[in-house]
């Protein structure tokens, strides 16, 4: 196990580092061939890192989607301008500026102001000012993205 747990470092140093050349790739590979018990070990620990990271990754987007689709419901709700495009400009990045949404919406600038000021006054968005410039979180979706379950390997 322990030149399984090499090799695994050693396979970790080639893809983070852009000048291991083939030879590293095949000095690696051949070590690990060389200890068949070991490679059929390997073979199961990864892929079973990648299936809880696929699970890891579903949960985290239906979570995602359950979130979208509340908000979506408040702001429809709630709000005389709600638009598709509003929805998906709030979930594209976490945070969002006024002139994002002008651009996404085809609005003007009082309008996308008027617009995300709105959100945050109800709750939806968080405003922060950096300057003269006001950016607009969207906590909720900064929270399931900072907040996930530690992943089970």
């Amino acid at each position: 196990m322990v030149m399984l747990k090499n090799g695994l470092y050693q396979i970790e140093q080639i893809t983070t580092n852009p000048r291991a050349g083939t030879s590293t790739v095949l000095r690696v590979l051949a070590g690990l061939h060389r200890h068949l018990n070991e490679w059929e070990a390997w073979l199961l620990y990864v892929l079973k890192g990648v299936s809880s990271t696929a699970l890891h990754t579903i949960d985290l987007v239906q979570k995602i989607q359950r979130l979208l689709i509340e908000i979506k419901r408040e702001i429809r709700g709630k709000y005389k301008f709600y638009n598709q495009d509003l929805i998906n400009n709030l979930f594209r990045h976490p945070y969002t500026k006024v002139a994002f949404l002008e651009k996404d919406l085809g609005v003007s600038r009082a309008t996308a102001t008027r617009y995300l000021d709105a959100l945050a006054d109800g709750g939806i968005l968080q405003k922060h000012k950096l300057g003269r410039e006001s950016f607009y979180t969207n906590h909720l979706l900064i929270g399931l993205l900072f907040n996930m379950q530690k992943m089970e390997v």
